[in-house]
């Protein structure tokens, strides 16, 4: 028996030690877990009110840069009507008409690439900005696929080559279509996408139609009003100083007739008859030649007459009468052997004309020729020969006779 107490007196105390700690630890991880719970609590409205401090900031910046390029985009649209305009209209139009319009689509779709890299607004990501500049990008590029397949069915006639770079423009443009619409899938939620213009840049679809595009060059091809017409002309040569008005005295003879009728009286047996008596007079009359003082000195073989002078200066107007561009146009003054020449122009659009001031020629009238001209004494004659040079071809020339007093 007292085995059997002593037993039950040292089990009892010690299961009431354990039964304690057990509560003690219970209530340590109940307190713990509480803790955790407001401090999550806690961390997540802090947050919640950070992220709710910053949105409208976000969206504020969002809806700058929107409402940045929303123009940009409106004129990307307009360009699709002017391309939908040129296809129409293009084989019937000038070649100096067709090729500026096909240039405008390519400065005016890189202008638009250039605006939007130049925004002072912070785009809504990277990948947004991506987008949207690779759209603008490739319409930029199919623009100059169109550009150099028009100059190729213009220049050669042939439209093999021209389809093909056609069908290019055709790709790029369906790929910067997809980029677009990437573009505005990638835009933050809650983005006002309205302020944005509807693009649709394959409209019409049939415009970019691989049928429609080889009608498009063969078209072009077959229009002969397209085909490179190269016409440089030398339209004026003035001489600095100007000519002079020249004085000349002529004498002119002029013979007075007069008639005398001598009458014989009644019954003679003669008649009457006339008589002539011819009288002359000479009479001097000062006449002036004047030769105009106009900046054109004029063509052929009378000449320009300038007063004593040690140099001359040629000017030549040069005009673009042909259809396509000229460059590397160098213009040659020839004077007793003595030659002066202008820098080369650098691009002469048609229609259009360059005023070109040469070098200085030296005036030695001791190397020229006596003047044939009866009025033009006391003077030395020559002539100046303008020449238009392109590489080094010779494409067109002129020559002016001139005449200097003798100091």
């Amino acid at each position: 028996m007292a085995g059997g107490n002593y037993g039950h007196y040292v089990l009892g105390p010690v299961s009431s030690v354990a039964s304690g700690a057990r509560r003690r630890a219970r209530r340590r991880r109940r307190i713990a877990l509480v803790s955790t719970i407001l401090i999550v609590f806690i961390g997540a409205e802090l947050i919640h009110q950070i992220v709710n401090a910053g949105h409208p900031a976000a969206h504020r910046n969002v809806a700058s840069w929107l409402a940045y390029v929303a123009p940009t985009l409106t004129d990307a649209n307009t360009l699709s009507a002017t391309l939908d305009s040129l296809e129409s209209k293009g084989p019937s139009m000038n070649r100096v008409q067709l090729t500026l319009i096909a240039n405008s689509l390519v400065s005016a779709s890189q202008a638009q690439v250039d605006n939007v890299q130049s925004s002072s607004f912070a785009p809504p990501s990277s990948r947004v900005e991506h987008l949207l500049l690779d759209a603008l990008e490739s319409r930029t590029y199919a623009f100059g696929e169109l550009q150099t397949g028009i100059n190729a069915a213009i220049s050669t006639g042939l439209s093999t080559e021209a389809e093909r770079l056609f069908t290019r423009a055709a790709t790029q443009m369906r790929s910067a279509q997809s980029s677009y619409v990437q573009f505005l899938n990638a835009l933050p939620k809650g983005s006002d996408r309205s302020v944005l213009p509807k693009v649709r840049w394959m409209i019409p679809t049939s415009l970019w139609s691989t049928p429609r595009l080889a009608n498009f060059a063969t078209q072009l091809g077959a229009a002969g009003q397209l085909r490179a017409h190269h016409q440089l002309t030398i339209a004026a040569i003035s001489i600095t100083p100007l000519p002079e008005i020249i004085p000349t005295t002529t004498t002119s003879t002029s013979t007075t007739t007069s008639t005398t009728t001598t009458t014989i009286a009644a019954g003679s047996p003669t008649t009457t008859v006339p008589r002539t008596t011819k009288r002359s007079s000479s009479q001097s009359t000062t006449t002036t030649t004047t030769i105009p003082q106009i900046s054109q000195i004029p063509e052929g073989s009378t000449p320009s007459v300038f007063a004593p002078t040690t140099q001359v200066q040629p000017i030549v107007v040069v005009k673009n009468e042909g259809n396509v561009v000229e460059s590397n146009v160098v213009v040659y003054a020839r004077m007793n052997g003595q030659t002066v020449r202008s820098a080369p122009i650098g691009a002469l659009l048609p229609g259009r004309s360059v005023y070109l001031k040469l070098g200085s020629l030296v005036v030695v009238t001791k190397t020229m020729s006596p003047c044939s001209q009866s009025t033009l004494r006391h003077d030395r004659c020559t002539s100046i020969t303008v020449r238009l040079g392109v590489g080094s071809h010779t494409v067109a020339s002129r020559s002016v006779a001139l005449a200097f007093f003798v100091s």
